[in-house]
């Protein structure tokens, strides 16, 4: 579940740690910038393990800085596909069920990949595996839950300069239509369908950015997970069972990556 990955950076040593130690003044550094962030295709940073190299230090015009090469690693978090992992249910909907880690919290077990059959009670608003007509398991909250990692999921990076040359477009043609004399025919009409696109694109009539709509931010890191096979799901189903929490080992050590 946690892996060593090795990474070269530049970090800039700020002016006030330049009486410090190289040693000590890098490693505030990367402990400033790495730990708790998910890395893209990487995984979540957990903490900084060593630092192998520290290179030459340089100073860049406007900076005063030092700008210094650096190879390390970091322990990160990245289960393998099919690792088997204990968390707790912290909530339920139509959707599925959601796990925390403690450390780790974007983990969704959707309906699909629940215990079959299964069925959504909205009285209780929880998720029931229905194991025969007379006997139902009721997947409870802040219950301990074992499950199975199906998929690792990334969050696409957005391309923030495209958005801001579409929007920058769609402002210029608004404020051109906007200037055209009402009489003219059809104007009314372009003046709509240009505001609709600037609208769209994130850009109000006034050529002024609009105000999007609120909309949840997709975690830059989820774990789609499941409970379908037979000794997973909350613990309290299967009495008896012995086996260890990450029954595939990789707690027990850290693999290079």
């Amino acid at each position: 579940m946690f892996q060593l990955a090795r990474v070269h950076d530049t970090v800039h040593i700020q002016p006030n740690e330049f009486g410090k130690d190289a040693l000590t003044a890098v490693r505030n550094a990367l402990n400033a910038k790495y730990p708790n962030k998910v890395m893209r295709n990487l995984g979540l940073c957990v903490a900084l393990y060593d630092i192998l190299h520290i290179g030459e230090s340089h100073l860049h015009p406007g900076s005063g800085a030092h700008h210094t090469a650096v190879q390390f690693r970091l322990v990160i978090f990245r289960p393998h596909i099919g690792a088997i992992l204990t968390g707790s249910v912290v909530s339920s909907d139509e959707d599925g069920v959601r796990i925390s880690l403690g450390f780790f919290n974007d983990i969704h077990v959707p309906k699909t990949l629940l215990q079959e059959p299964s069925s959504w009670s909205p009285e209780e608003g929880l998720w029931v595996w229905n194991v025969t007509p007379d006997h139902e398991l009721f997947v409870d909250l802040e219950n301990p839950i074992r499950f199975r990692v199906h998929q690792i999921v990334f969050a696409e990076q957005a391309n923030a300069a495209s958005r801001a040359a579409v929007a920058a477009t769609a402002a210029a043609a608004v404020a051109s239509n906007v200037a055209s004399r009402p009489g003219t025919p059809g104007a009314g009409a372009s003046t709509t369908a240009l505001a609709a696109k600037a609208q769209a694109a994130g850009v109000g009539s006034s050529g002024a950015p609009a105000a999007a709509p609120p909309v949840a931010a997709e975690p830059p890191m989820r774990i789609i997970a499941a409970i379908d096979k037979s000794g997973l799901g909350l613990t309290s189903w299967w009495p008896g069972d012995e086996g260890g929490d990450d029954a595939d080992g990789d707690d027990e050590g850290m693999e290079e990556t």
